[in-house]
């Protein structure tokens, strides 16, 4: 497997160019390791040297796509075995105060699929039974902490990855009134709509 720096100096392609096609066009579906960094196997490095290649032939970029997945279809990423964690491993995590077990439930979500899918059917609903279950007491303050600190690193984690080398603006986040966490605009302001280089959120 292959990181997202390796693969750009394999092909010659521009990280960032990497991410939009995988975004834009779904030529490669990357692994995910359990910090949530992108993981290429030799079939994804084929294809994206075959787009390149037709690129830097004049082939406009939504047309080499296509020829490409048709050459050769991207497969949707593999988890690992299992799938996405249970309803309820995160609160189990949380209630454990064993961060390798957190960790473990993390990494199996974010290497489950692509980063998006992770956030909207997996992480949201997750905060929110996170919620409930601090609001009916059956989770401290202290376990709620813990798995958000948790969450963090991970998300951390994928915004390095994906920010790479480059510089951009910051992006100041804010909450509506009555709102008390900042996780799931975080997530949401990196889940595919224009990776933020610094999030601040207020």
């Amino acid at each position: 497997m292959y990181t997202v720096k390796q693969v750009a100096a394999l092909t010659g392609v521009a990280e960032a160019t990497l991410r939009v096609w995988e975004r834009r066009y779904g030529v490669v579906v990357p692994a995910r390791s359990p910090s949530g960094y992108r993981l290429y196997a030799e079939a994804d490095v084929a294809r994206l040297r075959q787009m390149a290649a037709l690129v830097e032939g004049g082939v406009p970029a939504s047309h080499a796509a296509g020829s490409v997945l048709a050459e050769s279809p991207s497969p949707v990423a593999e988890g690992p075995p299992g799938g996405l964690p249970g309803e309820d491993d995160l609160v189990a995590a949380a209630v454990s105060l064993e961060p390798s077990r957190l960790e473990a439930v993390i990494g199996r979500a974010f290497t489950s699929g692509p980063f998006e899918q992770v956030v909207d059917g997996w992480l949201l609903p997750q905060l929110g039974r996170l919620g409930d279950a601090w609001a009916s007491g059956n989770l401290s303050i202290a376990h709620e902490h813990f798995a958000s600190a948790g969450l963090m690193r991970a998300i951390s984690g994928v915004y390095e990855e994906a920010r790479g080398d480059a510089d951009g603006p910051a992006v100041l986040v804010g909450l509506p009134a009555g709102e008390c966490h900042e996780l799931a605009s975080i997530f949401h302001e990196g889940s595919g709509r224009g990776w933020p280089t610094a999030v601040s959120p207020v």
